[in-house]
């Protein structure tokens, strides 16, 4: 028989042991696979005219010396503020233009609080939607208030990111208004890496991220996006498509990439407004070969597990990169971080891109890397024009709907995944070689095909 000390010894023995097996899996856990969004909206100016705007973001530190003109609902007259005091979300300021008209790009970190709440004073309030999207007005809990545009004559239907709207509070008592996140937080709580510190417009013309990473041996980056139109809604978990891959912090941690459009994505002088994720490409705690974040946030795949503890829910110079990796329009910067690969980089593999068929409101024409369709893309309208643009590897996402047209998937190394009810009218074959998975996104899925 063991002695009272030597099973102390063992058990001590045990406890170390079970400790060492237990802080590296706590420190992989803790490791954020994905940043807290960011975005900018773009608000035209007219020459010689005040426009009414709001800030649909939570500004950077440094966003300007602007000096802006407020209302004081206190006073019940116009004051002028420093851009960086008025730009709130929730508060409206007006914006004079200069002698030409321009052009005017709202940015900052997409708005992620629970609930936001604003006192409303008896009499004239200038107000903006606190969130980083359209929303209806009538499901906002202004829509019982006297709410109008800039000209103080016309109720908007549709509350847009970036304007600015009047509200008369009628009587002499205040009012909260309280608003409630429209739209999933499936991000870190903490301000661990990665992070996107800083969105610069260049020239009107380009955007400019600066991403600071977790600075360990072998880390990649990527970069995801979404574009979205004055009266869409933000969708925080879906929708997003992947700029770039493999970009390699440099010394201090940080890369800055460069937006100047691609083919799929528009420039930035182009859209309304364009939304970033930067995520980890080396983190795959499922194993499957595909970067956690990339398969949460582009495929819509869940990885259990694969969130960090705390969190809810360029141009690359290697000419060996994996098909689809090298995004063109975009660009590392210089000053900071570096476009060489490593000698041994992780092998990320081809299949990352998300195809969307819509037979209700796509278009062939489109590119289908846009889940939505708006602006001059979206969704693909057939199945065949789905599967013509995916290549081997890639996820086809098929809407709910009625498709008149064969599923020939022959020699396809395809992912397909069905969303709501789908019937594939026409006669088809899956041919020889062609490696299909479907996932039933509901429970009324039918996939019929007829000879």
């Amino acid at each position: 028989m063991k002695s009272t000390e030597q099973r102390r010894s063992l058990a001590r023995c045990a406890f170390v042991l079970v400790l060492l097996l237990t802080i590296p899996l706590l420190s992989v856990e803790a490791q954020n696979m994905v940043s807290r969004p960011v975005g900018f909206v773009r608000i035209p100016i007219s020459s010689n005219e005040a426009t009414l705007l709001s800030a649909p973001f939570q500004a950077f530190a440094d966003s300007g010396t602007n000096v802006v003109v407020t209302w004081d609902a206190a006073s019940q007259q116009y004051i002028s503020e420093n851009m960086a005091e008025a730009a709130q979300p929730g508060r409206g300021f007006w914006l004079e233009s200069s002698e030409e008209s321009s052009v005017i790009f709202l940015c900052g970190e997409v708005v992620l609080d629970e609930t936001r709440t604003q006192n409303l004073l008896p009499g004239l309030n200038l107000v903006g939607y606190p969130y980083s999207t359209a929303i209806p007005a009538e499901e906002t809990t202004l829509s019982d208030l006297n709410l109008l545009d800039r000209t103080g004559t016309n109720r908007p239907s549709t509350l847009q990111p970036g304007a600015g709207y009047w509200l008369n509070v009628t009587g002499t008592e205040a009012r909260a208004w309280v608003e409630v996140r429209p739209y999933a937080d499936a991000f870190p709580a903490d301000s661990e890496p990665p992070v996107i510190e800083r969105l610069d417009v260049v020239g009107g013309t380009g955007v400019v991220l600066t991403i600071r990473g977790a600075g360990t041996p072998g880390e990649l980056l990527e970069v995801y996006w979404q574009d979205l139109d004055p009266t869409a809604r933000l969708s925080t978990t879906s929708g997003w498509q992947i700029a770039v891959a493999q970009l390699v912090p440099g010394a201090d941690g940080t890369v800055r990439w460069a937006d100047n459009g691609a083919p799929g994505r528009a420039a930035v002088n182009e859209v309304f407004g364009r939304y970033y994720l930067a995520a980890r490409g080396d983190l795959d705690g499922n194993g499957d070969g595909i970067p956690d974040a990339r398969a949460r946030f582009v495929a819509g795949i869940s990885a259990p597990g694969s969130f960090a503890a705390g969190s809810m829910e360029g141009e690359l110079a290697s000419s060996e990169s994996p098909e689809g990796l090298s995004p063109e329009g975009g660009e590392l910067m210089e000053g900071a971080g570096t476009n060489a690969l490593p000698a041994n980089p992780v092998q990320q593999p081809v299949g990352f891109r998300v195809i969307y068929v819509d037979g209700q409101h796509g278009n062939d024409a489109f590119s289908g890397r846009c889940a939505t369709a708006m602006w001059n893309d979206g969704p693909k309208q057939t199945i065949r024009a789905g599967l013509g643009a995916a290549d081997g590897g890639d996820t086809v996402v098929i809407r709910e709907g009625q498709y008149a047209e064969s599923l020939q998937i022959a020699g396809k190394d395809v992912r397909v995944r069905i969303e709501g009810r789908v019937n594939v009218l026409g006669g088809g074959s899956d041919g020889p070689g062609a490696q299909v998975q479907t996932e039933a996104a509901s429970d009324s899925v039918v996939i019929t095909n007829t000879p």
